[in-house]
């Protein structure tokens, strides 16, 4: 079996940090695949200025 992905109920807070992950593959897409754009989109409407966040959250997008 190769693992395509990570779970989200178990953070791997070392994949946002290029000395740990070194695939090829973004922490984001580890997590939630193709959703990522959507999901800031959304980010970016329900919350702008990124009250609720961790360090995994989803950022709202650049303006």
């Amino acid at each position: 079996m190769v693992p395509d992905g990570c779970c989200v109920d178990h953070p791997g807070i070392d994949l946002g940090d290029p000395r740990f992950n070194t695939s090829s593959t973004p922490w984001h897409t580890l997590y939630r695949k193709d959703d990522h754009p959507r999901l800031r989109r959304v980010k970016a409407k329900r919350d702008p200025r990124n009250v609720f966040r961790h360090r995994q959250s989803v950022q709202p997008p650049a303006t």
